[in-house]
């Protein structure tokens, strides 16, 4: 039932964007923000669940919500008034700050699973993963003791250090497999749980932080645009922005240092964090085999639609 009502709540958001588009397309901003504010609105509604799922529905909706945000802004649709509450929206919803509950709430049900498994009930997962059934009456409950150990173990030293919620910065290098191998040591029956578990959780760190840097440039974007409308052009830095368009600028959080700017000689600009990698690639975007931004590798750059 829970899988379902994702499925309907990223329909609604996917049909809001097409309304939303459609409304850009035809003049009618004030239609095209009442559907972002919509998709925020289904964002947010899921900001209290628990577990790493209902967030990852939550991301998908809100990098939904920001594609008629872009085309708005790329276009220079949106008004001043529009562009100010667009950045309130952007700016009062933290992702970051909600990583750490979320977090424990996937603690907490790993630690339920292993109870069931440690009471023989083994068709916890067996639904899903027929193999964790299987090892599961063929394993002794030691196993599965240890197995608990080693994954809060993990949760403790690895996945809730990558992320501090409270000074807005992410650590990726405290997450990574050097990381997760200084935990467990060598590969044994009694940590190949964790071995399974983790790499998700790895992209997931990295998936919830790409988004939220996508807010952080949105709401300095739309302090940009603000800019323009006011003086015709974008500023030569951010510096220029405070207090004016926006109250503070928000730093990469990748590192700390400020976000990468610069304004084009063709009237555009360039903004970009360093991203996962940690390294400064000049805002060259990197893309996996499927032809996708590859969030591992690479800048991350505020994408500015062709208009």
């Amino acid at each position: 039932a829970q899988m379902v009502m994702f499925g309907v709540m990223k329909t609604m958001a996917q049909t809001a964007l097409l309304h939303a588009l459609a409304s850009l397309e035809a003049g009618n901003t004030a239609d095209a923000l009442a559907d972002v504010r919509f998709m925020f609105r289904l964002g947010h509604a899921l900001q209290a669940e628990p577990m790493l799922i209902s967030h990852l529905v939550r991301i998908a909706i809100l990098n939904i919500a920001l594609q008629p945000l872009r085309q708005g802004l790329a276009k220079h649709r949106w008004s001043d008034a529009q562009l100010q509450e667009l950045q309130a929206m952007l700016l009062s919803d933290d992702l970051l700050a909600d990583y750490g509950e979320m977090m424990r709430g996937e603690r907490a049900f790993g630690n339920e699973l292993m109870g069931e498994y440690i009471a023989g009930n083994f068709g916890a997962m067996g639904e899903q993963n027929p193999g964790l059934k299987l090892l599961g009456f063929l394993s002794p409950r030691g196993l599965f003791y240890q197995n608990q150990i080693a994954i809060n173990q993990l949760h403790e030293q690895v996945s809730f250090r990558a992320v501090d919620g409270v000074a807005h910065r992410a650590y990726p290098e405290r997450c990574d497999t050097n990381a997760i191998s200084a935990v467990l040591g060598r590969p044994t029956p009694y940590n190949v749980l964790g071995r399974m578990l983790f790499p998700a959780l790895q992209r997931a760190a990295s998936r919830y932080v790409y988004t939220q840097n996508a807010f952080d440039q949105a709401a300095i974007v739309c302090a940009l645009e603000r800019h323009r409308l006011a003086h015709g052009n974008y500023p030569e830095t951010l510096v220029a922005l405070v207090p004016q368009f926006i109250g503070k600028i928000p730093g990469d959080i990748i590192g700390g240092q400020p976000l990468h700017y610069r304004r084009m000689n063709d009237g555009r600009f360039l903004l970009y964090s360093v991203g996962w990698n940690e390294k400064d690639d000049g805002g060259v975007v990197a893309l996996n085999k499927n032809g996708k931004d590859d969030l591992e590798s690479g800048d991350w750059v505020w994408r500015q639609p062709v208009k």
